[in-house]
């Protein structure tokens, strides 16, 4: 349990979740400034929000930045990559379920069960790309 930083993994869940909560919003508005300039009704961006057409590439953007937070969370941890990046994935996935649970009708059941079971692998890569990056640069 030493090796695991906290604060590590708080700075990662924030890349994570602020990373994807970012990406969202740019998105969102770029895409509603292009309906509105196609002269659409700006009602379609939320029927096309609901597609899976959308919400699959949504789901791995999201699960990029995941990656991302399980990086950083061994790049600061500075030690146990692998266990930092999975506590971070453990961290983002019981919120995840806490999402699920108190905001049942945000998403469609299947999409929220689709991201539970790859945030862990995700931030697992994350956090073996963070030890492969250190055992090149000590090799230098």
């Amino acid at each position: 349990m030493k090796e695991i930083s906290i604060k590590a993994v708080i700075i990662g869940l924030l890349v994570d979740i602020g990373g994807t909560f970012a990406f969202s919003f740019v998105f969102g508005i770029l895409a509603a400034l292009l309906l509105l300039a196609t002269e659409r009704d700006i009602k379609e961006l939320e029927t096309i929000s609901e597609t899976p057409g959308f919400l699959v590439p949504s789901l791995f953007v999201g699960l990029l930045f995941t990656s991302l937070g399980g990086y950083v969370a061994g790049r600061i941890a500075k030690q146990a990559e692998i266990k930092n990046a999975f506590a971070l994935g453990m961290t983002s996935a019981t919120l995840g379920v806490m999402f699920m649970i108190f905001l049942p009708d945000a998403k469609p059941i299947w999409l929220d069960f689709a991201g539970l079971s790859l945030i862990i692998p995700f931030a697992l890569i994350g956090g073996y790309v963070c030890m492969r990056t250190k055992e090149k640069d000590l090799q230098r």
